[in-house]
Protein backbone atom coordinates (compact mmCIF):
# COMPACT_ATOMS: atom_id res chain seq x y z
CA UNK A 1 0.00 0.00 0.00
CA UNK A 2 1.68 3.26 -0.68
CA UNK A 3 1.66 6.59 0.84
CA UNK A 4 -1.15 7.83 -0.20
CA UNK A 5 -3.50 5.65 0.15
CA UNK A 6 -2.48 5.40 3.56
CA UNK A 7 -2.95 8.59 4.37
CA UNK A 8 -6.59 8.23 3.10
CA UNK A 9 -7.31 5.71 5.41
CA UNK A 10 -6.10 7.38 8.43
CA UNK A 11 -7.94 10.51 7.29
CA UNK A 12 -11.09 8.81 7.46
CA UNK A 13 -10.44 6.44 10.49
CA UNK A 14 -9.65 10.09 12.50
CA UNK A 15 -13.17 11.03 11.23
CA UNK A 16 -14.82 7.91 12.76
CA UNK A 17 -13.16 8.39 15.82
CA UNK A 18 -14.52 11.64 16.25
CA UNK A 19 -11.94 14.23 15.07
CA UNK A 20 -14.76 16.75 12.96
CA UNK A 21 -12.22 20.04 13.43
CA UNK A 22 -11.51 21.24 9.72
CA UNK A 23 -8.60 22.68 10.05
CA UNK A 24 -6.97 19.97 12.05
CA UNK A 25 -8.21 17.08 9.31
CA UNK A 26 -6.91 19.59 6.48
CA UNK A 27 -3.27 20.07 8.61
CA UNK A 28 -3.11 16.21 8.97
CA UNK A 29 -3.62 15.64 5.26
CA UNK A 30 -1.24 18.68 4.26
CA UNK A 31 1.74 17.68 6.90
CA UNK A 32 3.81 15.14 5.37
CA UNK A 33 4.59 13.09 8.25
CA UNK A 34 7.06 10.76 6.86
CA UNK A 35 9.27 14.04 6.72
CA UNK A 36 9.42 13.75 10.54
CA UNK A 37 9.69 9.48 10.69
CA UNK A 38 13.50 8.00 10.57
CA UNK A 39 14.13 6.33 6.96
CA UNK A 40 13.31 2.58 8.05
CA UNK A 41 9.98 3.34 10.05
CA UNK A 42 8.77 5.70 6.98
CA UNK A 43 6.79 2.79 5.61
CA UNK A 44 4.81 3.20 9.10
CA UNK A 45 4.06 6.86 8.59
CA UNK A 46 0.25 6.56 8.39
CA UNK A 47 -0.09 3.91 10.66
CA UNK A 48 -2.07 4.80 13.76
CA UNK A 49 0.32 3.81 16.64
CA UNK A 50 3.51 5.53 18.28
CA UNK A 51 6.36 5.23 16.38
CA UNK A 52 10.64 5.49 17.91
CA UNK A 53 12.04 8.86 16.28
CA UNK A 54 15.50 8.10 18.57
CA UNK A 55 17.11 9.58 21.57
CA UNK A 56 14.67 7.71 23.28
CA UNK A 57 11.41 9.30 22.07
CA UNK A 58 8.55 8.71 19.93
CA UNK A 59 6.28 10.31 18.05
CA UNK A 60 2.65 9.44 18.83
CA UNK A 61 0.08 7.91 17.34
CA UNK A 62 -2.18 10.24 15.04
CA UNK A 63 -5.26 9.75 16.49
CA UNK A 64 -4.12 10.76 19.58
CA UNK A 65 -2.24 14.05 17.98
CA UNK A 66 -5.76 14.99 16.75
CA UNK A 67 -7.51 14.39 19.55
CA UNK A 68 -4.54 16.85 21.77
CA UNK A 69 -5.10 19.28 19.11
CA UNK A 70 -8.75 19.54 19.01
CA UNK A 71 -8.93 19.98 22.84
CA UNK A 72 -6.82 22.87 22.25
CA UNK A 73 -9.82 24.96 20.06
CA UNK A 74 -6.36 26.04 17.75
CA UNK A 75 -7.34 29.29 16.05
CA UNK A 76 -5.70 31.35 12.85
CA UNK A 77 -3.25 34.01 14.61
CA UNK A 78 -3.10 32.29 18.05
CA UNK A 79 0.71 31.87 19.48
CA UNK A 80 0.80 28.24 21.13
CA UNK A 81 4.08 26.17 23.31
CA UNK A 82 4.82 22.55 22.62
CA UNK A 83 6.84 20.95 25.29
CA UNK A 84 8.53 18.03 24.14
CA UNK A 85 8.13 18.80 20.72
CA UNK A 86 10.11 15.70 19.34
CA UNK A 87 10.95 15.78 15.71
CA UNK A 88 8.63 18.74 14.98
CA UNK A 89 5.69 17.11 13.62
CA UNK A 90 2.96 18.66 15.85
CA UNK A 91 4.54 22.19 15.54
CA UNK A 92 4.33 21.51 11.87
CA UNK A 93 0.21 20.84 12.24
CA UNK A 94 -0.02 23.49 15.00
CA UNK A 95 1.54 26.38 12.74
CA UNK A 96 -0.91 24.88 9.32
CA UNK A 97 -3.36 25.41 11.91
CA UNK A 98 -2.58 29.05 12.98
CA UNK A 99 -1.08 30.20 9.87
CA UNK A 100 1.29 33.04 9.03
CA UNK A 101 -0.37 35.32 11.53
CA UNK A 102 0.21 32.53 13.97
CA UNK A 103 3.33 31.75 16.33
CA UNK A 104 4.60 28.19 17.80
CA UNK A 105 7.47 27.44 19.96
CA UNK A 106 8.30 24.24 20.18
CA UNK A 107 11.01 22.69 23.71
CA UNK A 108 12.73 19.23 23.09
CA UNK A 109 15.66 18.55 25.39
CA UNK A 110 17.09 16.04 23.27
CA UNK A 111 20.04 17.83 21.31
CA UNK A 112 19.81 15.32 18.43
CA UNK A 113 16.26 15.97 17.90
CA UNK A 114 16.28 19.79 18.34
CA UNK A 115 18.60 19.48 15.60
CA UNK A 116 17.07 17.49 13.52
CA UNK A 117 13.53 19.31 13.62
CA UNK A 118 15.02 22.47 12.98
CA UNK A 119 16.40 20.52 9.50
CA UNK A 120 13.01 19.18 8.76
CA UNK A 121 11.01 22.06 9.38
CA UNK A 122 13.03 24.34 7.28
CA UNK A 123 13.14 21.88 4.13
CA UNK A 124 9.36 21.91 4.19
CA UNK A 125 8.76 25.83 5.26
CA UNK A 126 7.37 25.74 7.97
CA UNK A 127 8.62 28.84 10.26
CA UNK A 128 8.75 27.75 13.76
CA UNK A 129 10.91 28.69 16.75
CA UNK A 130 12.55 25.09 18.65
CA UNK A 131 14.26 25.78 21.41
CA UNK A 132 16.56 23.31 23.29
CA UNK A 133 16.00 23.21 27.07
CA UNK A 134 13.99 22.11 29.87
CA UNK A 135 10.44 22.01 29.19
CA UNK A 136 9.29 21.65 32.88
CA UNK A 137 10.02 25.73 32.73
CA UNK A 138 8.43 26.57 29.54
CA UNK A 139 9.60 29.35 27.86
CA UNK A 140 9.57 32.91 29.54
CA UNK A 141 10.74 34.46 26.45
CA UNK A 142 8.04 34.17 24.24
CA UNK A 143 4.95 34.01 26.84
CA UNK A 144 2.00 34.88 27.31
CA UNK A 145 0.74 31.73 25.22
CA UNK A 146 -3.14 31.80 24.01
CA UNK A 147 -2.60 27.87 24.18
CA UNK A 148 0.08 25.14 25.59
CA UNK A 149 0.40 21.49 25.17
CA UNK A 150 2.20 18.89 26.53
CA UNK A 151 3.29 16.17 24.16
CA UNK A 152 4.74 14.30 27.41
CA UNK A 153 3.62 12.60 30.39
CA UNK A 154 3.79 14.21 34.38
CA UNK A 155 2.28 13.77 37.73
CA UNK A 156 1.75 17.17 38.25
CA UNK A 157 1.30 20.35 35.38
CA UNK A 158 4.09 22.88 36.33
CA UNK A 159 2.51 25.42 38.26
CA UNK A 160 5.02 28.21 35.72
CA UNK A 161 3.01 26.69 32.96
CA UNK A 162 0.11 27.97 34.17
CA UNK A 163 1.80 31.62 34.92
CA UNK A 164 2.78 31.88 30.87
CA UNK A 165 -0.74 31.10 29.71
CA UNK A 166 -2.99 33.83 29.06
CA UNK A 167 -6.19 34.85 30.51
CA UNK A 168 -8.81 32.28 28.99
CA UNK A 169 -6.02 30.10 27.41
CA UNK A 170 -6.33 26.84 27.33
CA UNK A 171 -3.50 23.78 28.50
CA UNK A 172 -3.73 19.93 27.23
CA UNK A 173 -1.38 17.69 29.04
CA UNK A 174 -1.22 13.64 30.09
CA UNK A 175 -1.25 13.66 33.69
CA UNK A 176 -0.72 10.60 35.41
CA UNK A 177 2.08 7.75 36.34
CA UNK A 178 4.55 6.51 34.03
CA UNK A 179 2.20 3.72 33.05
CA UNK A 180 -1.04 5.17 31.88
CA UNK A 181 -2.29 9.09 32.35
CA UNK A 182 -5.36 10.81 31.42
CA UNK A 183 -5.55 13.47 28.95
CA UNK A 184 -6.24 16.39 30.46
CA UNK A 185 -7.28 19.28 29.57
CA UNK A 186 -7.14 23.10 31.87
CA UNK A 187 -8.85 26.26 30.96
CA UNK A 188 -7.97 29.79 32.59
CA UNK A 189 -10.98 31.84 33.35
CA UNK A 190 -10.68 34.78 35.86
CA UNK A 191 -7.34 33.78 36.95
CA UNK A 192 -8.44 30.18 38.48
CA UNK A 193 -7.70 26.76 36.80
CA UNK A 194 -10.60 24.29 35.76
CA UNK A 195 -9.70 20.91 35.19
CA UNK A 196 -11.62 18.36 32.50
CA UNK A 197 -10.34 14.86 32.49
CA UNK A 198 -10.67 13.14 29.22
CA UNK A 199 -9.52 9.95 27.37
CA UNK A 200 -6.88 7.60 29.09
CA UNK A 201 -3.51 8.15 27.26
CA UNK A 202 0.07 6.68 27.30
CA UNK A 203 3.51 9.10 26.93
CA UNK A 204 7.18 9.12 28.04
CA UNK A 205 7.39 11.22 31.03
CA UNK A 206 8.84 14.90 30.64
CA UNK A 207 12.29 14.79 30.93
CA UNK A 208 13.84 17.87 33.24
CA UNK A 209 17.74 18.51 33.65
CA UNK A 210 19.43 16.80 36.42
Amino acid sequence: MNIQTQRKELFEELKRFGIHDIAILKAMKTVPREKFIPKNYQYLAYADHPIPIGSDATISQPLVIAMMLQELQLKEGMHVLEIGSGSGYVVALIQNIVGKKGQITGIEIAPELVIESKETLKSIKIPATIIGDDGSKGYKKNAPYDRILMSCSCEKVPQILFEQLKEEGILVAPVGNWLWQTLTTFRKKKKQIIKESGELVRFLPLRQKD
